[in-house]
């Protein structure tokens, strides 16, 4: 199970950098479109990775989980 999460922190990491990548003010719409697909795999594997981990709090879900990092 801990693999589980960390494999989820390492990808929620990667999501966190996307986000505030596709979020800023000066992606243009091409570049926008060139990596939107490798994103929204990203929140796929991120949902794949809490179904597999099961029971799972709202701040695990958007913060990672602690007890995988030690």
């Amino acid at each position: 199970m801990n693999n589980y999460k960390q494999q989820y922190n390492k990808l929620l990491e990667r999501y966190q950098k996307g986000e505030a990548y596709v979020d800023g003010p000066d992606i243009s719409h091409q570049e926008l479109e060139k990596w939107m697909p490798e994103f929204l795999k990203i929140v796929k594997d991120l949902n794949l990775l809490l179904h597999k981990i099961g029971e799972h709090t709202p701040d695990e879900a958007i913060n990672g989980f602690k007890e995988a990092t030690q």
